[in-house]
């Protein structure tokens, strides 16, 4: 279980709603902070 709650589309900004684009558990814990993921993902 994980500590941080998992983050759906409509808990995200508009702008930020690309983050979970692939709907994977990783992706949705990254949204929390929306910067570190576009670093993540952009590696």
């Amino acid at each position: 279980m994980a500590r941080l709650p998992y983050l759906s589309e409509s808990d995200l900004a508009e702008e930020d709603r690309d983050l979970l684009a692939r709907d994977i558990n990783l992706h949705r814990l990254l949204a929390h902070s929306p910067a570190g993921a576009r670093a993540f993902t952009h590696l």
